[in-house]
């Protein structure tokens, strides 16, 4: 049984459900091009990586090439797409972890959504999409009451409603999968003055509040 469904909504199954996903991933990848702390920390931390890969193996050539972009105070987009997903799959490299995903479920009337924040942007992303699509709050957990506003009798009818959703074995992945941002996304996001003729770190990342231009030095 289902007993703890935490950041899940559900909208009437007449809406466009694809458009409302699709919004969220536009609405995440405005949030990290504005957060100034995350894009610096990620900077900061693949160089950290950098030099631990060097030390592990001094032949590594994109470690090397990474840290000689840091120098000229530049930022090797491969050496980050690649660090980033390792952290995708790595629990100890989590502190570069932007995947954002979510589950889709469905009934006769509605669709259901389960997000997985872990982190303040991704919380801030729902916030955003839940305000701009009118998401309906469909959250449960047995070990408390129900929200202001909410029976008992309809806050128990969620439970029963995720128990049915989340069958045979009460999984979230019996639902549909979509990604709204990851390590590839964040790649594109970084490259995307890449081909325009632009040269400066400026220009480059115009679109960034962080214009990945510190030296591992000051980091």
């Amino acid at each position: 049984m289902s007993t703890k469904i935490y950041d899940a909504y559900r909208i009437k199954k007449s809406t466009d459900i694809l458009s409302v996903l699709t919004k969220g991933k536009e609405i995440v990848k405005n949030i990290i091009a504005n957060d100034w702390k995350l894009l610096y920390q990620i900077h900061a931390l693949s160089m950290v990586e950098a030099s631990r890969t060097i030390e592990k193996d001094p032949e590594d050539h994109l470690a090397q090439r990474a840290l000689k972009m840091n120098e000229d105070n530049n930022i090797d987009n491969w050496w980050l797409e690649k660090v980033m997903e390792k952290a995708e799959k790595d629990l100890s490299y989590n502190f570069l972890d932007v995947y954002t995903t979510c589950s889709i479920f469905y009934d006769r009337k509605y669709w259901y959504i389960k997000f997985y924040p872990n982190y303040e942007f991704q919380y801030e992303m729902i916030n955003k999409i839940v305000e701009e699509s009118n998401l309906e709050d469909y959250h449960y957990q047995n070990q408390s009451d129900p929200p202001d506003g909410i029976s008992y009798a309809k806050f128990n009818r969620r439970a029963k409603k995720w128990d049915k959703l989340l069958a045979p074995d009460d999984n979230f992945r019996n639902g549909f999968q979509f990604t709204l941002f990851d390590a590839k996304e964040f790649s594109k996001l970084m490259s995307k003055n890449y081909y325009q003729g632009k040269k400066t770190n400026e220009e480059l990342y115009e679109h960034l509040v962080y214009k990945f231009d510190k030296k591992l030095k000051e980091v």
